[in-house]
């Protein structure tokens, strides 16, 4: 309730009155009661009394200041309130900032690889348009040929046209998508359409084991899609520079009502002060410039926004992280059930 501090002494101002007019009310009552003698006469006899009428006025006034105080607190709490609630929100816009940046400078790092990926099927193309011009200068034109030069420029069109797509998918934020059937399969495939790429310009092979095409979960795709990414340009990061065998796997189980992703790469694990904060926001152990420490805690948030959690394993030899999601996403009904039983 927004409350002046002049309106609040004026409310005050009258209570005090009213609760001061109470005292010599109530002490004539027991004088003349005690006394046997009427309220009026008891009220003239006793001068104490007349002390006690002040009480409305000398309330009155002492309630007036203390509600002014308290109507200019309840003032400055309300400005203070509504200065939180712009600085709430001005943090909320940052936090979305920050993170869509930090997608932004996720796709930034697979650059190169994606401009790989679009310029191999571009000069595809290209070889078929110099051969087709030249049968068409030298009056040679064979439809068996130009057919089969047609057909390979289409295909290397597609893979373009798909390239295109997974990156419009992988900026978009995807936070609002509707929860819907998604194949495990179809998501890693989306994040390594051209996650991919960047791993081969750097020697780092690239596996999928069990990878069963059944396997579906309740999930919005944009937002997995860009979880498995996350954790494949963070496992590339980690191993890149690294002498020897380079290699990242990525295992789907099926686990009754769950599925299990783990991703695994050839990096030596992460010491424990590490690990303990490496889901935790703004945490990173790149170079000033080279991460946002947003990657884990993001991909962090959406887990658990699908009811499901995401783990470094202690226990391995190499660096692994395992997300478990719920196959069926639980409703309210579903989670008071589960509690009560």
């Amino acid at each position: 309730m927004n409350m002046s501090g002049k309106n609040c002494g004026y409310r005050y101002l009258i209570f005090g009155v009213l609760f001061g007019a109470s005292f010599p009310i109530f002490a004539t009552l027991v004088i003349s009661h005690t006394e046997g003698v009427s309220f009026m006469e008891a009220h003239h006899q006793n001068y104490l009394l007349w002390i006690i009428d002040l009480a409305p006025f000398v309330l009155g006034v002492v309630f007036y200041f203390i509600g002014i105080k308290r109507g200019e607190i309840i003032e400055l709490n309300n400005k203070l309130k509504g200065r939180v609630e712009e600085g709430e929100e001005a943090l909320l816009e940052t936090q979305e900032a920050l993170v869509h940046s930090a997608r932004l400078s996720a796709l930034g790092e697979m650059s190169a690889g994606i401009a790989h990926e679009i310029n191999n099927p571009l000069a595809i193309i290209g070889g078929y348009v110099i051969k087709i011009n030249k049968m068409i200068k030298e009056e040679t034109v064979d439809n068996k040929v130009l057919k089969f030069c047609v057909e390979k420029q289409q295909k290397s069109l597609n893979r373009i046209q798909k390239i295109v797509s997974s990156l419009r998918k992988a900026s978009k934020d995807g936070e609002a998508d509707p929860f819907e059937i998604v194949n495990v399969k179809d998501m890693v495939d989306e994040a390594m359409e051209f996650g991919e790429a960047r791993l081969r310009n750097h020697d780092i092979s690239f596996s999928i084991e069990n990878a069963s095409e059944d396997i579906e979960i309740e999930g919005q795709f944009v937002q997995l899609t860009q979880v498995i990414l996350n954790l494949v340009n963070n496992a590339h990061d980690a191993i890149f520079e690294m002498p020897g065998d380079k290699w990242i796997k990525l295992v789907i189980e099926d686990a009754g009502e769950d599925v299990l992703i783990t991703l695994r790469d050839s990096g030596l694990g992460i010491p424990e002060d590490i690990a303990e904060k490496i889901l935790e926001p703004f945490f990173t152990t790149k170079a000033v410039g080279s991460g946002t420490g947003l990657g884990l805690s993001l991909c962090n948030g959406i887990i658990m926004k699908h009811q499901g959690e995401i783990k470094l394993n202690p226990e391995c030899v190499n660096t692994e992280f395992i997300i478990r999601l719920p196959k069926k996403q639980k409703t309210a009904e579903d989670k008071a059930y589960s509690r009560a039983s």
